[in-house]
């Protein structure tokens, strides 16, 4: 599985029953092609959003938008770090005393 993320752009800020309704639209075909909603961001002027999801490649979710009438801008494939995850990382190389 992977990360993909879904950038999205407003023309008008998002109304928060807009936001609420579109979940519901995409959750049976989230299921039935094994994608997970992680979570989203919308800024703070409601023009922008990214969803990100757990799924077995971009094109799926692509598809999935397409299918149930959701506009995007752009979806890709990414790799989520944390903080913490770098540290360990630098720590197991030895790299930091």
């Amino acid at each position: 599985m992977s990360l993909v993320v879904v950038e999205t752009t407003f023309k008008s800020p998002l109304h928060p029953s807009e936001r609420a309704d579109a979940l519901p639209k995409c959750w049976p075909c989230l299921v039935q092609h094994n994608v997970t909603w992680v979570r989203s961001i919308l800024c703070i002027n409601r023009n922008r959003m990214i969803n990100e999801f757990d799924a077995p490649d971009a094109e799926t979710v692509r598809t999935l938008y397409h299918r149930v009438g959701v506009p995007f801008d752009r979806v890709w494939t990414g790799e989520s770090f944390t903080p913490e995850s770098i540290s360990e990382s630098v720590i197991s190389k030895g790299e930091v005393q």
